[in-house]
């Protein structure tokens, strides 16, 4: 399984070259500009939120999420991007994942975890593998620290093979983010 390709490729080893530069997306919480990145080209972006009942100890009201699919998958895969009201650290992200986790999917395990700094920012990396709705699939989270107090989530949960298929457009994803306002 190749533990999610070693957890998107590092999530990102390939970062300086992007060639995704489509659209611009900034995430705003608040009325606040908090972050921004490119989504891959000719993908779905929808904003909205998903709520957890019951939401995980310690989680507040669920902040705004950019969802993003490809357009040929269908239901099979789900990238979302947020930046969560209960944790503003990677420690504190990571902490909160074991129940984040349990409520996306049950029977899960973690396979893969590491820090990295990815275009200067620190990010923490978890992968892992579970079951939804009767199904294996894998799960990846990575907690980009966009600033001392702030942070820029990415998830993906899919089947293998859509991770596979989109890996360069989900690393390349990864290596824009960055806070509001900051130049590529």
């Amino acid at each position: 399984m190749r533990t999610l390709r070693v957890a998107f490729l590092g999530l990102a080893m390939v970062l300086a070259s992007t060639g995704l530069s489509l659209a611009e997306v900034v995430y705003s919480k608040g009325g606040e500009a908090v972050y921004q990145f490119d989504p891959p080209k000719g993908w779905k972006l929808r904003k909205g939120t998903y709520r957890l009942n019951p939401a995980p100890a310690g989680m507040s009201e669920t902040p705004p999420i950019y969802s993003l699919r490809p357009k040929q998958t269908g239901d099979s895969m789900w990238v979302g991007t947020w930046s969560p009201d209960h944790a503003s650290t990677i420690k504190e992200f990571g902490a909160k994942l074991k129940g984040l986790r349990g409520r996306l999917m049950s029977k899960s395990h973690v396979t893969y975890i590491d820090k990295r700094v990815i275009n200067g920012l620190p990010v923490g990396i978890w992968a892992a593998t579970g079951m939804r709705e009767g199904k294996w699939y894998d799960l990846a989270f990575a907690a980009v620290q966009i600033q001392p107090d702030e942070l820029a989530v990415v998830a993906f949960i899919g089947e293998r093979a859509d991770f596979d298929r989109y890996e360069k457009e989900l690393s390349d994803m990864l290596a824009t983010v960055r806070p509001a306002g900051e130049a590529k």
